[in-house]
């Protein structure tokens, strides 16, 4: 790591010493990357052991148990020095050189944070821009309707276009935090992460606050990744998915009235349980449709129950 470069790296591990390897190495040697700061959540898989023997240079951080993504970035971004932060999964790697990210940040003062290009590890486009979060949206998402019509702005939450992601774009709703750089001075004036959120949804809040304080966010393809999304996962998992719950009753409570949130978590609910029926009659499917079904019925059953205005307690839930 260079000394002088402009680049604190900020990786939040949970679990992933299968992955997390394959993440450091990719951004060793850029000598844009002054240091590189990982943030464990209490991982129980030897991920300690293994990245103090491995890699001994990066700067580790141990939380006191699994405080979620939002705190865990906070965490680490007060120990970062660098002009910009990057946020970066553990189960992704950097796929391009940062120069090319930097020096569009140079060009553009007015960028608070940039987004890039994200691929499956097979090359597949993976989407990293968001639409705006409004409640229609959020909750047709959940239809899997934009499989067929990929280009409706009112069925998925993310821009699924595959040629949109070739060119450069001024002024984007949000970017995934599963790569982003972002001005350090820009994180601080929004104050970071916003710790009521565990897990998911707090870059697309981050990404508002940083909008509403007046900086753009933007996108370019010269700054890139790919990334294992879900870790490999072959399905998601219901503790992913309530997680998910969770974070949208946050986010609609934060920025819209009680009767919007009550009707979106419901509709979502209904979505669910249509979702765990389906899943359940592909016979063929065996045991994997079951375990799907079961996840989307324990989902559905959270969604109602917060729209009914039950409140869990912050954390995983379990």
């Amino acid at each position: 790591m260079n000394q002088a470069g402009r680049v604190s790296v900020v990786i939040v591990n949970y679990n992933g010493e299968a992955f997390i390897g394959d993440c450091l190495n990719s951004l060793l040697g850029d000598e844009n990357v002054c240091e590189i700061i990982v943030v464990d959540n209490a991982s129980k898989d030897g991920s300690l052991e293994y990245l103090g023997r491995r890699f001994p240079d990066v700067t580790l951080l141990q939380s006191t148990g699994n405080i979620g993504f939002g705190r865990a970035c906070n965490l680490g971004a007060e120990k970062a020095k660098g002009e910009f932060l990057l946020l970066l999964n553990y189960d992704a790697e950097l796929g391009s050189r940062l120069e090319g990210a930097i020096n569009y940040l140079d060009a553009h003062p007015e960028t608070g944070m940039l987004g890039g290009r994200i691929t499956y590890p097979d090359g597949r486009m993976q989407p990293s821009i968001g639409r705006s979060m409004v409640p229609i949206r959020l909750a047709c998402s959940w239809l899997s309707l934009s499989r067929w019509f990929p280009r409706n702005s009112w069925l998925s939450q993310e821009i699924l276009d595959v040629d949109w992601y070739l060119t450069a774009h001024k002024s984007v709703d949000w970017v995934t935090g599963a790569l982003m750089l972002i001005r350090r001075t820009s994180w601080e004036r929004v104050g970071g992460m916003d710790p009521a959120f565990f897990l998911y949804v707090e870059d697309v809040d981050l990404c508002e606050r940083l909008k509403a304080s007046g900086a753009s966010l933007d996108y370019s393809p010269v700054f890139s990744a790919r990334h294992r999304k879900g870790g490999g996962a072959e399905i998601v998992s219901p503790r992913a998915l309530m997680s998910s719950i969770d974070s949208y009753d946050t986010y609609l409570s934060k920025h819209h009235g009680h009767i919007v949130v009550s009707v979106t978590l419901a509709s979502i609910g209904i979505i669910f349980s249509l979702r765990a029926l389906a899943m359940a009659l592909r016979l063929w499917r065996g045991d994997r449709s079951r375990a799907e079904a079961r996840t989307y019925l324990m989902a559905a059953r959270r969604a109602f129950r917060l729209s009914a205005g039950v409140k869990f307690p912050w954390g995983p839930p379990i």
